[in-house]
């Protein structure tokens, strides 16, 4: 009898790890089927390795934080230092999880309780980054106001590198809050150390909310594409 349970289970196993090939295959097939249908660079980028595609994504995201320093004047220098170690050091390890979990290989299940998390992480903690820097004087951004538009047009262009990496179908909503949550963390970390204003309301609301703004408008821009679509089709 132990004989033929120990059968059934090798038979199980087997049986497990042949589906796993076959879902991998169509996983794969999909893949290039997808790819097939595009052109110029997002083909480009969604071919690459998965280590590839993270490098080219972390390269983005570090010239979005650090380029901007080029262009800055900073005062008080030495209260860049112990204080703000802590929570950037946070905030990078949430930006880094953002953006492993957006761009994961297809064949790695996902775990929707952590991408949720993930996602409430992103969006909430720009909100805690309003005390994180005393701010510098980027020429950019002398004129109050700007920032919030000058982030959103920097966390679009992030967004849309995001999306091209992306190996899904492009229909996985959850995949699309994790990029938006790695480009509104990205833009406020390169905010708080480059906008001149650094008053709590500012900070609230023209650099806080730029990931859940990029949110809102992916979804109605998407909104607005199958709209028109379903009008050309008569449906």
């Amino acid at each position: 009898m132990e004989s033929c349970h120990a059968y059934k289970d090798r038979r199980h196993v087997s049986r497990t790890d042949a589906e796993r090939e076959i879902d991998l295959d169509e996983v794969r097939a999909s893949l290039q089927v997808a790819i097939s249908r595009e052109h110029g660079l997002a083909s480009w980028l969604r071919e690459l390795p998965t280590q590839s595609r993270i490098g080219v994504a972390l390269l983005a995201v570090g010239l979005t934080v650090l380029v901007p320093r080029v262009f800055v004047h900073v005062d008080g220098v030495s209260r860049w230092g112990a204080s703000v170690a802590a929570p950037a050091s946070i905030c990078a390890t949430i930006l880094l999880a953002l953006l492993w979990s957006a761009l994961r290989p297809l064949q790695l299940p996902r775990i929707p309780q952590l991408d949720f998390v993930l996602i409430g992480a992103g969006l909430v903690a720009p909100f805690g980054l309003v005390d994180l820097a005393p701010g510098g004087a980027c020429g950019l951004l002398r004129h109050l106001g700007y920032c919030f538009f000058i982030g959103t047009a920097v966390g679009w262009g992030l967004l849309w590198l995001l999306r091209a990496l992306d190996r899904g179908d492009h229909q996985d909503r959850t995949v699309v809050w994790l990029a938006v949550g790695v480009a509104g963390l990205a833009t406020n970390l390169a905010l708080q150390f480059d906008c001149p204003e650094t008053g709590a309301m500012h900070r609230l609301a023209c650099h806080a909310t730029i990931g859940v703004s990029l949110g809102l408008q992916y979804l109605l821009v998407v909104r607005l594409r199958e709209r028109r679509a379903r009008a050309r089709t008569g449906g």
